[in-house]
């Protein structure tokens, strides 16, 4: 599997691995892409993640959100 880290920002971070992305503002996962299917943590972090992760997805929208323990677990088991 391919494995791809990219910086986007002070504390923003992204993962590619194969065909799923993991996005991390101050190193907690707050959003991925598995399969298909953007989700994005429910939890309410700083004013500073949520410009994080209203930056990263910009006008997209198209994604469902998911309990935090649900993205910590696909961290688990993607890598």
């Amino acid at each position: 599997m391919k494995i791809e880290l990219r910086v986007l920002g002070p504390n923003q971070t992204e993962v590619c691995l194969g065909r799923n992305m993991l996005f991390f503002s101050y190193g907690t996962v707050v959003a991925a892409l598995i399969g298909q299917h953007w989700h994005v943590t429910d939890k309410k972090h700083s004013r500073t993640t949520k410009k994080h992760i209203n930056r990263y997805f910009g006008e997209f929208k198209d994604f469902c959100y998911t309990p935090q323990e649900y993205l910590e677990a696909m961290v688990d088991k993607l890598v």
